[in-house]
């Protein structure tokens, strides 16, 4: 079953997060990910997100969570951390309730 890594924070450091951004897709592509949402929010319908989604599918929770633990990530993880703030998590695919 699919899983998504889904991130929505604001972000406090734009160069960090500029080098963040331009190697986080490496480490992605070598555990078979891919974005499917990446990039600031426009239009905001109900609440008080944070201003940047980004949301990536995994084949298995289990690769987005190796993935998430890799040393590729670990290596490159600070620069999120110190240059955003906001939430991060692992979601599975949608199964309809029986």
């Amino acid at each position: 079953m699919k899983a998504y890594v889904v991130a929505n924070f604001t972000v406090n450091d734009s160069e960090t997060f500029k080098k963040y951004l331009s190697v986080v897709g490496d480490s992605i592509n070598k555990f078979k990910g891919k974005f499917l949402v990446r990039g600031p929010l426009t239009d905001i319908l109900e609440g008080e997100p944070f201003n940047f989604l980004a949301i990536v599918e995994f084949d298995s929770k289990g690769i987005a969570k190796t993935w998430f633990n890799s040393e590729e990530y670990q290596k490159i993880i600070d620069m999120r951390l110190s240059s955003t703030k906001g939430w991060f998590v692992i979601a599975d695919e949608f199964s309809p309730l029986k």
